[in-house]
Parts: structure tokens; C-alpha cells; sequence
């Protein structure tokens, strides 16, 4: 913003220093193209594309238990928990991986899941949901399960500044001016202006158009 502030009061002071200190010179004309080009600069760094996405999950909340009918029986594991979507974009195909280790560290089985309610459709941000999953069949007693959260997102991108790209818009325009004020004052011009001729300018919302006519 203050980057902004500054290139717009300079475009402004340099309009009004050459619109009324050089009516007939090629200084003008130099001054014209120095802001149109400031202009340029603007408007290009003011209406980049840039990302700001946001993505982020809490899995934080979560627990499991084991159980087994028995002495002999396989063991089975009960697991539950929550997700909250703690970034700015909606999270898509939010999968839960699941991996379960014996006494000694080794994996001994994996599993995976969905969330209970958005497994069909993005979770949206600040929104949470729950997941739980059944695993086990095993003979391997498990003592320790960790969790790992897979999803993905579609980017978001934004203006890098909108004000600082209109501000360029209208600072091509005083440059154009002053370029177009350049030759209507010009021999050249003041001849063809004699035969007929006519030039406008013209601000369109997005493009600045000169338009030349002829009167019979």
C-alpha cells in the first residue's frame, strides 16, 4: 500500500509539473511515456496472481483401544476421532491411513478410513467432522497405532493489490495524455486537423483507444 501511495502522488506531481511547464516541448512527450510505463509497471504488479491459500487439518484429536476375546483369540482395534479444517480452503478426499505396531516397533498392519460425513464432498474450512474405524484379526498383540491424514485442495488466487492496479490503469491514462497533448499541439497534427482529421481519446474500462475520423 504505501508503495502504491508513493508512485501514484509522484505520477500525480510529475502530471502537473509537465501539463503546466511545458506546453510545447518534447519534454512532454518524454514525461508522457515515463508515466505510461510507470502506469504499466502498476498495473501488472497490481493485478498478479498470487496464491493465497491456506491449507491446514487438525488431527490432533483422536484415541484408539484393543481388545481380543481371550487368551488365543486375535486381537482387534477400535479407533475414533476428529478433524478440523483449520485453513482457508476447502479440504477434498480427506483420507485417514492407519498403522499399528507390535511391542518391539515393528508395523505389524496398516488400515485406512474416511471422515463419517464429507468422504463424498470437500470439508469446508472452519468445519470439523468425525472419522472411526474397526481393524484387527491379528495374533500380534498391538501397542501402538499412529494416524497419518491424506487430502488435497483446489488453489485460491487473488489480486496481489487491486487498488495498485486500477491506480495503474489511471496513471497510463495521465501519461497517454500527455503523449496524445504532445502531438495534437504538433505541426503534423495541425495540418491533418486542416484537411478534416479528427483524433479522440478515449478511456475504456480495461483499454484506452485513440480513434481517428475524417469529416467530408
Amino acid at each position: 500500500m504505501r508503495k502504491t501511495i508513493i508512485f501514484i502522488s509522484l505520477s500525480l506531481f510529475m502530471f502537473g509539473i509537465i501539463k503546466g511547464a511545458y506546453a510545447q516541448s518534447p519534454a512532454k512527450l518524454i514525461g508522457g511515456i515515463a508515466l505510461a510505463g510507470l502506469g504499466v509497471f502498476l498495473t501488472i504488479d497490481g493485478f498478479e496472481q498470487i496464491e493465497t491459500s491456506q491449507p491446514g487439518l487438525d488431527t490432533s484429536d483422536w484415541s484408539w483401544t484393543k481388545e481380543r476375546a481371550g487368551v488365543g483369540y486375535p486381537w482387534y482395534v477400535d479407533s475414533h476421532g476428529i478433524i478440523k479444517n483449520t485453513g482457508n480452503v476447502p479440504l477434498e478426499d480427506i483420507k485417514i491411513y492407519e498403522t499399528y505396531y507390535d511391542s518391539s516397533g515393528q508395523a505389524i498392519a496398516y488400515g485406512y478410513c474416511y471422515p463419517d460425513v464429507y468422504w463424498l464432498n470437500p470439508l469446508p474450512a472452519g468445519k470439523e467432522d468425525s472419522w472411526s474405524d474397526f481393524e484387527g484379526g491379528w495374533y500380534t498383540e498391538p501397542t501402538k497405532m499412529d494416524i497419518l491424514v491424506d487430502y488435497s485442495y483446489t488453489p485460491i488466487y487473488e489480486d496481489k493489490s487491486t487498488i495498485e492496479g486500477v491506480a495503474g490503469i489511471c496513471v497510463v491514462g495521465a501519461g497517454a495524455y500527455l503523449i496524445w497533448d504532445y502531438f495534437r499541439e504538433t505541426k503534423i497534427y495541425q495540418s491533418m486537423k486542416e484537411k478534416g482529421y479528427r483524433f479522440q481519446v478515449v478511456n475504456n474500462p480495461s483499454s484506452i483507444s485513440l480513434l481517428a475520423s475524417k469529416i467530408f
